[in-house]
């Protein structure tokens, strides 16, 4: 992504409910292993943790040269609501 160039709404990451777990997809740069991804979920927004989260699909983005599309779920043990998000950093 350029920093000053607008996204549309498929760029950006999605989240669904499928089958009672809460998933979400995103994009992924591909060839950059400085970029890294951190994908978190939370109960609260304020307490966040990977540890709930599973990767569970990668493929070439069927729009984007160069991303993968990465899909991850996560357990949050029957919570009453769940949030997810992506970190990035440049390490």
């Amino acid at each position: 992504f350029e920093p000053f160039t607008p996204v549309s709404g498929a760029d950006l990451p999605r989240a669904d409910v499928v089958s009672g777990v809460l998933t979400m997809t995103y994009p992924e740069l591909q060839d950059a292993p400085d970029i890294l991804y951190f994908p978190e979920a939370s109960e609260n927004l304020a307490d966040w943790s990977g540890d709930p989260v599973t990767e569970v699909n990668r493929i070439d983005h069927p729009d984007k040269a160069g991303f993968d599309e990465v899909t991850v779920e996560a357990d949050l043990d029957g919570a009453a609501r769940g949030f997810l998000r992506v970190r990035v950093i440049q390490d």
